[in-house]
């Protein structure tokens, strides 16, 4: 398992940490970066899924074939060149935290070596997180990869969290209200909770002891913090009564 920092306050995802840690870049390449890793991810697991589909190979070069086909359609529809993986971690390294998301049918444990050794080759480990859906590829990557730090995504209850093997446990928002801080805090655990994109909600979340908050909304979620922030001592009690 490795070691979990305890912020002073939660991120936002990976575009909140990337505002408050990325100074010299503009909001708008914060909130490309963040986007263009979803997008690229993503196209590598259907770039992956093709390939199996027509039994070739699923290699790295295979897959950057694949993408390198569509690039010229996304350049169209985004005006911007598409990031490899690679390229991606080599630009955020020491930068932000990456939270990389292994998404879709793919997402199996060969999903999980290919990244790490990515990750390895540029000595990036501590600069990642990997989070999923699938607990088989999560639980793997605790269990094969333990210096790498994991989440697992989930939308209801998931029995007995003791058994859960990963180090941040990322709820779906309205489960998360249901979830308790403390009995994740005592397991040695973070609590994280997605995807908030309303303000109120947002409020809800950073007034509480969540450890990392998943939002689309990079802007609206730093105006919250930046309003909480000015509250006056008899508004802090306010909501820590009446929340």
């Amino acid at each position: 398992m490795a070691p979990l920092s305890q912020p002073s306050k939660p991120p936002v995802g990976i575009t909140r940490l990337a505002f408050q840690s990325m100074g010299e870049l503009s909001l708008f390449q914060m909130v490309a970066s963040a986007a263009l890793a979803v997008i690229v991810f993503t196209l590598g697991s259907l770039a992956r899924a093709l390939l199996a589909s027509k039994g070739m190979a699923v290699t790295t070069a295979n897959i950057k074939t694949v993408l390198l086909s569509w690039q010229g359609i996304l350049l169209l529809v985004v005006g911007m060149a598409v990031l490899t993986l690679e390229e991606l971690l080599d630009a955020s390294k020491g930068r932000i935290k990456l939270f990389i998301e292994l998404k879709g049918s793919t997402a199996d444990r060969q999903m999980v070596d290919d990244v790490v050794r990515m990750v390895r080759e540029r000595d990036a480990v501590d600069d990642v997180a990997l989070i999923s859906l699938s607990y088989d590829a999560i639980s793997y990557a605790e269990q094969t990869y333990p210096e790498f730090e994991t989440g697992l995504l989930y939308f209801a209850g998931y029995g007995d969290l003791s058994l859960i093997q990963c180090d941040m446990l990322l709820v779906e928002e309205e489960a998360a209200m249901a979830t308790s801080t403390q009995t994740v805090h005592d397991l040695g655990k973070q609590l994280g909770v997605w995807t908030v994109n309303t303000r109120d909600a947002m409020h809800t979340f950073l007034t509480k002891d969540i450890d990392l908050v998943i939002t689309d909304q990079l802007v609206m979620a730093g105006e919250v913090q930046d309003e909480l922030d000015a509250r006056s001592d008899l508004e802090v009690i306010y909501d820590v009564i009446f929340g």
